[in-house]
């Protein structure tokens, strides 16, 4: 689910590239896929692609490039389209990120909650041979619990609550950690 969110923030942003910025570079002012492209999305069927590209730059030598966009038909009538231009730009920009970035944080947090269960989930307690138990152990946050003395005391209760082991081997397993400190 993650992966998904992230390919299409990636395919957004290519886009988003394809849509504005290389249609406004200069290298690109006659190519004829950018004009077909634009035409098709913006222009009705009678009408042709213009586009009108300026480069300016400022006191500090600085370049920024923009452009215009026309639909021109037949008769030589124009109709700005540089709005609706940027709007179907920003809507094929917006769609694929948005959706993209929900399946991010979904994909994500379902993964760490199923990291979390898998931590935090004791496992059943299984008597051994020979009567003794073995007490599971489990992580959690990154501090070893299973280690202490009142741990081991209630997940041998627990045993004994759940009928995995005798009253008398509760009573013989308690002295047994109470002796060792364990």
């Amino acid at each position: 689910m993650a992966r998904l969110g992230c390919l299409l923030m990636i395919v957004a942003f290519f886009g988003l590239c394809g849509l504005v910025v290389l249609p406004v570079m200069p290298f690109m002012s006659d190519d004829t896929v950018v004009d077909d492209l634009l035409e098709e999305v913006l222009c009705v069927s009678d009408e042709r692609i213009r586009r009108d590209q300026y480069v300016s730059s400022n006191r500090q030598g600085e370049t920024s490039y923009s452009m215009s966009v026309y639909c021109v038909n037949e008769r030589g009538l124009e109709r700005e389209v540089t709005d609706d231009w940027m709007g179907v730009s920003m809507l094929g920009f917006l769609l694929p990120f948005i959706a993209g970035l929900f399946l991010l944080i979904f994909g994500v947090s379902r993964a760490v909650g199923k990291a979390n269960k898998t931590v935090l989930m004791p496992q059943p307690v299984e008597a051994k041979a020979g009567g003794d138990i073995a007490i599971p152990t489990f992580n959690v946050g990154g501090r070893d619990d299973s280690t202490t003395l009142s741990r081991k005391l209630y997940e041998l209760q627990e045993a004994r609550n759940k009928g995995k082991i005798s009253e008398a081997d509760f009573a013989r397993l308690r002295d047994e950690v109470l002796s060792k400190g364990l």
